[in-house]
C-alpha cells in the first residue's frame, strides 16, 4: 500500500454520501476549524474552503459518489486525494462510526501521512 506524505497548512476530510457530505477541516497541529454536514454542491463546498485556500488539501474515501468532489477540485486546482476504502477502515478501526467521526478521521489520515492513496480516474 502506498502512503503519500502530504504537507499542507490545512487538511479537509470529507465523508461523501449521495446527497450530503460531512466536512472536517484541521490545521497541521490537529486543531479543528470546521466540522459540518453540507448538501453536495461544489460551489457551497468551495465557499467553505475559500478562507483556507490555497493552503488546503482535500481527501475522501473512494465511494461511488465522490466524482462531484474530485471533478470540482481538479477544475479549481485544489489538491485532491482519494483514499482506498478497505485500508482506511483497517487503519482507523473506530469502534463508533458516524459521518462526523469519519470526516475527521479522513482529515487526520491526510495530516499524519497515513492516507492510503487510490487513483481517482478522471471523468471523460
Amino acid at each position: 500500500m502506498k502512503y503519500r506524505t502530504i504537507n499542507s497548512e490545512f487538511y479537509c476530510g470529507v465523508d461523501v454520501h449521495p446527497k450530503r457530505s460531512h466536512i472536517c477541516i484541521l490545521d497541521n497541529t490537529g486543531k479543528q476549524y470546521f466540522n459540518r454536514n453540507i448538501v453536495n454542491n461544489f460551489d457551497n463546498f468551495k465557499d467553505i474552503l475559500d478562507p483556507f485556500l490555497p493552503n488546503i488539501v482535500v481527501g475522501c474515501e473512494s465511494t461511488y459518489s465522490y466524482y462531484w468532489l474530485a471533478d470540482g477540485c481538479f477544475e479549481h486546482h485544489i489538491p485532491f486525494y482519494l483514499g482506498y476504502a478497505l485500508y482506511m477502515k483497517a487503519i482507523s478501526q473506530n469502534k463508533w462510526k458516524d459521518d462526523k467521526l469519519d470526516a475527521r478521521t479522513n482529515a487526520e489520515l491526510l495530516r499524519t501521512s497515513f492516507f492510503p492513496e487510490a487513483y481517482p480516474y478522471p471523468f471523460m
